[in-house]
């Protein structure tokens, strides 16, 4: 991911085919200096609102816009 610089970057939060965690979601926000992080794949049959208040949480602190869309 760190050779994938971007702006914006939409990450999964399934976590079975996708990311192992949530932390994991994160740093691939960060290693692609992201600006703008959209999670995706959650709320249906695999992750949850809790994870994408989670992701949310984490990035603050590292001045990324998270767009949730909830």
């Amino acid at each position: 991911m760190k050779e994938v610089p971007c702006e914006i970057i939409l990450v999964p939060l399934g976590q079975k085919y996708t990311m192992n965690s949530v932390e994991e979601a994160v740093e691939a926000v960060l290693d692609t200096k992201a600006m703008v992080a959209i999670p995706i794949h959650y709320g249906l049959y695999e992750g949850s609102a809790d994870d994408s208040r989670k992701f949310t949480e984490l990035l603050q602190t590292k001045h990324v816009t998270v767009l949730t869309g909830k």
